[in-house]
């Protein structure tokens, strides 16, 4: 058996936004993992891995069938992924961290650290397109597998078989990245917590996190756009929002008393102060997506759990492109899930992300992506 660290291995191809400090690969979002051939008799993965709130699992898939998935338990630990395998073939081989990252969690924490084989590793097939998805619980696949009638909020829960992400990109032959945070929206978190913002943290490898391990990991570092542009980005966010505007109860900052709340007027339309704040930052964050993706097409879409903020998602897309002249960027309603498409805790099932791979996957064709 030949062991090597992952920066020893040039050929595979590293999927998401990852670093690598000594020789490991740090894995932060939902999807980050590796791509690879491999043509021998046996492989094994190491890993480390910490968490104090969610457990880490990987799923593990070979020529585009997943045959595992499974929690890594604290500390580094050897997986044997394939035994027995005939020599003579060769197999794709698709890692990728399930858990989205836990900005709560100080000890969230997961790489990838080196591969273990008797044979031969190669680079993947090449891609035809790179896609960034940029969303919420449900970009992290969380709720996609699992009983509808299931409510408890554990790691099991979320899968990228069953996400709509990981189908558009199979679809059109392309690498993805996910960045995307349970609970977190456009303006402020469903709490009304302006803190917990995915346009704040958009620059970063991953300025989500407050893990001491994930720091030294540098996932504050600024992330280089330009070593891997995208072709598309995805925005699916505005479900928080909109939970923000009904349900969320003002935000109370606890270290400036500051008050933060969106606002519904008397007939429970958003009022013309919250409006205005919310229609700004989707144009805001557009003008910034566009800044770092130059020459991709940006497709905002919105609906797959209701579409009370629809109207003002798809005015301020229109005011963005009135006022930035940008034709490449695009608003989609997606339809909402319907209660047999509904997975565990709430959440879009595989249905229901079927549905919307469907729907995108025509819609970037129909751009001739």
């Amino acid at each position: 058996m030949i062991s090597r660290s992952i920066s020893e291995l040039p050929m595979i191809r590293r999927t998401g936004r990852t670093t690598e400090t000594e020789g490991k690969l740090n894995l932060f979002w939902t999807a980050s993992g590796v791509d690879f051939c491999f043509s021998g008799y046996e492989i094994s993965a190491s890993f480390t891995t910490d968490y104090s709130i969610y457990e880490q699992w990987i799923a593990v898939e070979m020529d585009g069938f997943f045959l595992l998935r499974m929690p890594l338990k604290k500390g580094t630990s050897t997986i044997p992924l394939f035994r027995s395998l005939n020599p003579d073939s060769i197999h794709r081989i698709r890692i990728f961290k399930e858990v989205q990252i836990v900005p709560d969690d100080p000890d969230h924490f997961l790489s990838l650290d080196s591969l273990s084989f008797d044979g031969q590793i190669s680079a993947p097939p090449e891609a035809d397109l790179k896609i960034e998805f940029i969303g919420d619980s449900i970009t992290c696949g969380y709720g996609d597998c699992g009983s509808p009638l299931e409510e408890d909020f554990i790691s099991p829960y979320s899968s990228i078989e069953n996400s709509y992400t990981r189908m558009v990109a199979d679809q059109l032959n392309a690498t993805f990245s996910c960045i995307s945070v349970d609970g977190w929206g456009i303006l402020s978190d469903y709490r009304n917590n302006p803190d917990c913002a995915l346009p704040l943290y958009y620059e970063n490898v991953c300025g989500a996190t407050c893990s001491g391990k994930n720091i030294l990991a540098r996932a504050y570092d600024s992330y280089d756009f330009e070593a891997d542009p995208s072709d598309v980005v995805v925005i699916n966010l505005g479900t928080n929002d909109d939970w923000a505007f009904r349900c969320g109860e003002p935000y109370i900052d606890p270290e400036t008393a500051h008050i933060f709340c969106q606002k519904l007027d008397e007939f429970g339309h958003p009022d013309m102060d919250s409006l205005t704040r919310f229609e700004d930052a989707v144009i805001s964050f557009l003008r910034k997506v566009r800044s770092f993706n130059p020459a991709a097409q940006i497709i905002w879409c919105y609906g797959m759990l209701g579409s009370f903020l629809a109207h003002e998602i798809a005015e301020a897309v229109a005011r963005y492109q009135m006022e930035s002249g940008d034709r490449m960027v695009h608003y989609l309603l997606l339809p909402g899930a319907s209660t047999e498409e509904l997975g565990a805790c709430g959440h879009p099932g595989k249905p229901a992300h079927k549905q919307t791979a469907s729907i995108l996957t025509s819609y970037l064709r129909h751009l001739h992506i």
